[in-house]
Formats: structure tokens, C-alpha cells, sequence
């Protein structure tokens, strides 16, 4: 789940990898997250991004933010805690031994919902003004690529919306 320290930092390395593998993402503005991708070496068609791959790392950012917002606790072990302490921009040791400090709640569910919005992002600036969204936009260039205004891709951006609406009600009903 996404309350689980081993999958988030499996998110943050998959995040380092196309990162470093996408030349759009080194290229990409600031106010964005790295477009995702299947696995590492993947040579389907462009070998690209995909845009459920991107807007699923979104999602994830926002149900991991609603779970946030309604008061779960959250675990902090070796495998997440430097990225929940860059997250909040602390010391490692700062958010809490083996879980997250009750003040730091509030500074992590709007890191989180703004991590999920990076990601979405993305897809944004590589989404033609048609709206269409194909399987994959070219990792050199981000054209849309593969099998066109695929039906998935389109249901990847509903739900990761969906769960952005979900966690923001969260913190309308503090």
C-alpha cells in the first residue's frame, strides 16, 4: 500500500531511473515530475513514456496524501525516511523514529498532493490541445507515439484525478 516504506522507495528509485534514462526529463521544468516508463531498457516503439505510468506515480502521490489527511499513521523506516525528510525538507532523523511525528502531518500531505500535481504536470506539457493522449510519448521529444488516444491512458488520468479530489476533500474536512 502506499503507507508501505518498501514501495515508496521503490517509486523514488523507479523516479531516478527514467530521471536519468529520458532525456525530457532532464530537460523538464522544475514544476515537474519525471515522465514514467514501463522498465528500464524497454524498446517497445520508443521505449517512451507512458502516460499511465506517469499518472499512476500521480495517483499514488494522492492516495498516499489522502491516507495522510485522514490520520493514518505513517511508518518510517531506512527504505523511505531520507525521502520523507527531503519531502519535508528536514534532517533525516527529524520526522520521527519509527514513525511520522503528528507535526509533520500537515507539511507531508501538501508535499505529497504537490508531488502527485509535479507528476501531472508532466503529463499536461506533453498532452496535445486536442487532449488526446496516446500509449506513449517519445522519450527524446515527448511526441505521442504507439497506439493513439488509447482508452487506458485517458482512464489513468480520470482516477488519478479522482484520487487528487479524494485527498483534497481530506483536508477540507479538518
Amino acid at each position: 500500500g502506499v503507507l508501505d516504506p518498501k514501495v515508496v522507495a521503490t517509486l523514488a528509485r523507479l523516479e531516478a531511473l527514467f530521471a536519468e534514462a529520458y532525456k525530457i526529463n532532464r530537460e523538464r521544468a522544475a514544476s515537474c515530475a519525471p515522465a514514467m516508463g514501463r522498465y528500464a531498457d524497454d524498446v517497445y516503439y520508443s521505449g517512451g513514456a507512458y502516460y499511465f505510468s506517469t499518472l499512476g506515480a500521480a495517483q499514488f502521490y494522492f492516495c498516499f496524501a489522502e491516507a495522510v489527511g485522514r490520520g493514518a499513521m505513517v511508518p518510517i523506516s531506512n527504505s523511505n525516511r531520507t525521502l520523507l525528510a527531503d519531502m519535508l525538507g528536514t534532517p533525516p532523523e527529524a520526522p520521527g523514529a519509527t514513525s511520522l511525528e503528528a507535526r509533520y502531518t500537515e507539511g507531508l500531505f501538501y508535499a505529497l498532493l504537490k508531488r502527485g500535481d509535479m507528476f501531472m504536470a508532466m503529463v499536461r506539457t506533453h498532452t496535445p490541445v486536442s487532449g488526446e493522449l496516446s500509449e506513449q510519448f517519445d522519450q527524446t521529444n515527448g511526441a505521442q507515439t504507439s497506439a493513439k488516444n488509447l482508452a487506458w491512458s485517458h482512464a489513468a488520468f480520470i482516477t488519478a484525478f479522482a484520487s487528487r479530489k479524494a485527498a483534497v476533500n481530506t483536508a477540507s474536512g479538518r
